[in-house]
């Protein structure tokens, strides 16, 4: 079980862990957006910046962050 864990960790974040964290950094770009309410599209990795589309209570936002998902920021695309 320990090298099965290990190997896991290994293989990075899973894509559950990787858009529960572009909700909590859109929810950091967006001041009182509940991340359970963030639908999040489109996520990629570029280079060394994550851009994705989040949709918030209807609206659409193309949002950005660094490679360790810090200093996120959301435009408004709608």
């Amino acid at each position: 079980a320990v090298a099965a864990a290990a190997s896991a960790a290994c293989n990075g974040p899973t894509p559950e862990d990787v858009e529960a964290s572009l909700k909590s950094a859109t929810a950091s770009a967006l001041p009182g957006s509940d991340p359970a309410r963030i639908e999040v599209l489109n996520p990629e990795l570029q280079k060394a910046k994550w851009v994705w589309q989040a949709k918030v209570d209807g609206k659409a936002y193309f949002c950005d962050a660094d490679d360790q998902m810090r200093l996120p920021s959301c435009q408004a695309t709608s």
